[in-house]
């Protein structure tokens, strides 16, 4: 008699079909939990440089983003043009000519964060009373813009940083 391999009644085991996404519910609420704390961190970042950008306006301190080079752009004609009445019109233009005049200008932020409604920053000027401590903290929370003191002594010259 031969082996049970050779007898013809018998017939090869059946391959079991893999699964490939096959996972416990504990590991689906790790991932899950580990996918929130994420997001509550990057929102907590967005809250965080968002009261800052307040913080900074309130100061009489200067915002630029990408999308404020329009109108930058217009501020700068005007104070070549000598055009330039008020403080406020002087310093932002003056800002706009300390931005211009940085090089690598790398304005870009994670998408996640744009999503929750974060925007890129070029540049920082603060007002010329910020502590040290503050600028220090403002640099560490917008590591994507240049943030400055920016001091101009007329409406023409551009500005030296501190």
């Amino acid at each position: 008699m031969g082996s049970s391999s050779d007898d013809p009644q018998t017939s090869p085991p059946r391959k079991k079909r893999r699964r490939w996404f096959q996972y416990r519910l504990r590991t689906l609420f790790l991932v899950m939990t580990a996918i929130c704390v994420w997001l509550g961190w990057e929102s907590h970042v967005v809250r965080q440089r968002k009261a800052a950008l307040e913080e900074i306006k309130r100061s009489d301190g200067i915002v630029l983003s990408a999308a404020d080079t329009r109108e930058l752009s217009a501020a700068l004609i005007a104070l070549n043009a000598g055009k330039v009445q008020s403080g406020k019109d002087r310093a932002v233009a003056s800002a706009f000519l300390w931005v211009t005049n940085q090089s690598a200008i790398n304005t870009s932020i994670p998408f996640i964060r744009e999503w929750l409604g974060d925007e890129a920053i070029a540049s920082i000027a603060l007002a010329s009373k910020t502590s040290e401590d503050d600028v220090s903290r403002i640099a560490t929370l917008f590591p994507e813009a240049h943030v400055g003191k920016p001091q101009y002594s007329s409406p023409i010259d551009s500005p030296q940083v501190r």
